[in-house]
């Protein structure tokens, strides 16, 4: 059995590899992490844009399957969802009084409406007015804008990096554009 010696300077890393890898990594870690960051914001905006949809959903839901606010009052123009322009939050109420618009008190947690906030999310623009009131009247599913039967809302959400569009038509048909 012939053994072979190693020669010990053969062995290991010079200075200049260990310095070009860990080079390397640092780089490659400061890629990663930047990317990550602003992933992590558009989802962000995606998951609210996602929550702000589903909101109008069950807006939509709760009028058509005329359901009750409160004990057993069942609003008499449905169901709606109240936007001001800039503001991070939006509010789903129970028309009350059948004038297709949001007023204080119509929104009591206790009796089924509530109040959502969307964190760093704010709406940035609304086509229509500084103010949005979509209400849903049953049993046909009319859509009225700020009182009045519309033709086409545009609802821009915005973060310090990023912008997403929620449309609703006249028909109450909802969607997301970039």
């Amino acid at each position: 059995m012939v053994v072979k010696k190693i020669k010990n300077d053969l062995i290991g890393f010079t200075l200049i590899e260990l310095l070009v890898s860990v080079s390397i990594i640092t780089i490659l870690t400061g890629v990663f992490l930047t990317n990550y960051h602003s992933t992590n914001k558009r989802s962000e905006i995606n998951m609210i844009a996602q929550k702000m949809l589903s909101d109008i959903h069950l807006v939509q839901s709760k009028s058509l399957s005329l359901a009750e606010y409160g004990a057993s009052n069942i609003p008499l123009g449905g169901w709606g969802i109240h936007l001001v322009n800039g503001e991070s939050e939006y509010i789903i109420f129970a028309d009350n009084n059948g004038d297709n618009m949001y007023n204080i008190g119509e929104a009591e947690e206790a009796k089924g409406a509530k109040t959502i906030n969307m964190g760093n999310v704010s709406i940035n623009n609304i086509n229509l007015a500084e103010i949005l009131d979509i209400v849903f009247l049953p049993p046909n599913p009319k859509v009225y804008f700020n009182g009045t039967l519309g033709e086409e809302a545009i609802i821009s959400l915005s973060d310090s990096e990023s912008e997403k569009k929620i449309n609703i038509n006249f028909l109450g048909v909802v969607d997301i554009e970039d």
